[in-house]
């Protein structure tokens, strides 16, 4: 009795099913990556983000001007960052007041994505508090 042909068309199908499974699995491991990937950006993007928080706080601090530091924050988070200046106008500041910077974004990607499957937004925001030293 010759068995050898009927082997090896075993053998053809498990190697058939191998190629099924990893192509239906693959999808997932990619969507994983980009998961993680889009992770990491937004945690290094919250730390540019209370980088740029701090020295625009320091720069009011110092000059008392909201223009030289909403340039600033536009240089390092662009210009489609929400800032926000407390107290806003540099009137009502004085020496030992304290001046608040906030920055806030929405990311892009897959957390986009994300926010209209669940409905949640996610925002990366950062704030920095500091006491003015000069008028």
């Amino acid at each position: 009795m010759n068995t050898s042909g009927r082997n090896k068309r075993i053998c053809d199908n498990q190697k058939g099913q191998s190629t099924l499974e990893f192509v239906m699995i693959i999808p997932f491991v990619i969507i994983i990556i980009l998961a993680a990937s889009q992770v990491g950006f937004t945690v290094y993007k919250k730390s540019i983000f209370q980088q740029a928080s701090r020295e625009a706080a320091r720069i009011i601090s110092t000059t008392n001007d909201n223009n030289l530091a909403i340039a600033s924050i536009e240089r390092l988070c662009g210009k489609d960052a929400e800032i926000i200046i407390e107290p806003a106008s540099a009137s009502k500041r004085g020496v030992g007041d304290m001046v608040t910077v906030y920055i806030s974004q929405s990311p892009g990607g897959i957390l986009k994505t994300m926010e209209k499957i669940l409905g949640n937004g996610v925002t990366v925001r950062a704030g920095t508090s500091m006491r003015m030293e000069c008028y």
